[in-house]
């Protein structure tokens, strides 16, 4: 199936996020020619320039006054709000949010050109790695004495001097290599600046015809995450009509493999057991040999074994036509340090009261998957970038484009951490939990 939305903006965003000279322009805006009275060109370009309108948040959340530690760690965010604490800092820039849940810090520079894609920090020292300007930069854990590891490539499609847009940098767990996304997947070791090219994006010149970009009707692999060994990766397979997981184990030299099960599976819906040997997540689009029916699913990490936890069964949202299966029936899986699975599933509805989600447990009992629902309607609506903290008991997300909420879990508190004025979906990017240490 096709997807005319996605037609219309994946062209787009592939011509216009490009990075030339190793430094990133954001395209100019594009303002139209408006023709007639003033009053009729004012009226024009208010229509473009609207504030969207903000959605409040309930009145049940808690707002930190900064007189206690509510946080487990602190938490930081890639924001594009223009004062921080009073001071004016325009372009995007990481923010540290502390433990009481109300100081704010900026992390690094405020006058960094076209944008950051990207951060994570190292487990070894906390050392931050970002992805700005076309490089890789690794800087202290205060976002200080910033030093380019590496630059990204040209990009062979287009013309000399135009690079690869990379993004998503991630820390390995010892600390020794950064995996990055730049249309294919590359390892970096922190050391020696050595990149190490793991799949490259595969583009359609047919595409050329079609009147979109060669890569529209391609391949490009996007949003590594390290597996706890630090011997594998998984990251998402793309093109203009689908997606799904992909695995490349480092250590048996054999080429990336694709996951079978994960057709339409985000990475933030998908979660790996504490040592590495198990991934968890919702095979809603039963398409491949994997499985046959929708359901939550143990599979172990060498592509095998397939073992429902919890199938669709009655439960499926039938406002859906597609098999009568929500396709978001499980969502953000994650395993405690007690190996107890949480996720939250999709609670039957209808057009008027989807999407309620309750907050559900899952634990292994004599080699049985038991479920406790923990909580009801527990997943706020509209929310974006969940984080899970490592210990399970927390739980961080962006709402919106106006606001960073975090959940404790076991109590369902919600507190509202950040409130932005810049109304945009895309004001908070990569929610990130610190060192409880800090």
């Amino acid at each position: 199936m096709r997807f005319p939305f996605i037609a219309i903006i994946i062209p787009f965003l592939l011509t216009s996020c490009r990075q030339s000279d190793q430094i990133y322009t954001p395209s100019p805006v594009c303002t139209p020619c408006l023709t007639g009275s003033i009053n009729a060109t004012l009226e024009a370009t208010a229509e473009l320039t609207a504030t969207p309108t903000r959605i409040p948040p309930p009145s049940s959340w808690i707002t930190p006054t900064g007189e206690e530690i509510i946080l487990p760690a602190p938490l930081y965010y890639v924001s594009r709000q223009e004062y921080e604490n009073g001071n004016r800092c325009p372009m995007d820039h990481i923010v540290r949010v502390e433990r009481d849940g109300k100081t704010r810090k900026v992390i690094g520079p405020c006058f960094l050109s076209g944008g950051i894609y990207g951060f994570d920090f190292s487990p070894l020292d906390s050392s931050l790695a970002m992805v700005a300007g076309g490089k890789l930069w690794i800087g202290d854990s205060n976002g200080d004495n910033y030093e380019a590891l590496i630059s990204s490539l040209p990009d062979p499609e287009f013309s000399p001097g135009i690079l690869f847009n990379m993004q998503s940098p991630a820390w390995s767990p010892d600390g020794t290599m950064i995996a990055y996304a730049d249309g294919g997947i590359r390892i970096v070791d922190v050391a020696t600046g050595e990149r190490t090219n793991i799949i490259e994006n595969e583009c359609n010149e047919n595409g050329f015809m079609l009147g979109v970009s060669p890569c529209f009707y391609g391949n490009w692999y996007l949003e590594p995450a390290w597996f706890p060994d630090g011997q594998a990766l998984i990251f998402r397979s793309q093109n203009a009509d689908y997606y799904f997981q992909m695995i490349y184990e480092l250590t048996n030299g054999t080429e990336p493999e694709r996951l079978g099960g994960t057709s339409g599976v985000e990475n933030q819906n998908i979660a790996m057991s504490r040592d590495g040997s198990f991934l968890y997540f919702d095979n809603w689009w039963a398409i491949d040999h994997i499985l046959t029916e929708p359901a939550f699913i143990r599979m172990d990490r060498d592509n095998s074994n397939p073992e429902i936890l919890w199938p669709h069964g009655d439960r499926a949202d039938q406002v859906y036509i597609s098999a009568g299966n929500n396709p978001w029936q499980v969502k953000y899986p994650f395993v405690t340090p007690e190996n107890k699975v949480l996720f939250f599933q999709a609670e039957p509805c209808d057009a008027v009261t989807c999407y309620n989600y309750s907050l559900v447990e899952g634990s292994f009992t004599d080699g049985d998957f038991e479920i406790r629902v923990i909580r009801r309607n527990a997943l706020p609506r509209n929310i974006r970038h969940i984080s899970w903290h490592e210990s399970g008991k927390f739980l961080a997300f962006a709402l919106s484009g106006s606001y960073i909420g975090v959940m404790e879990v076991d109590s369902g508190k919600i507190y509202q951490i950040v409130e932005s004025d810049y109304q945009d979906r895309a004001f908070v990017q990569n929610l990130i939990w610190g060192s409880s240490t800090e």
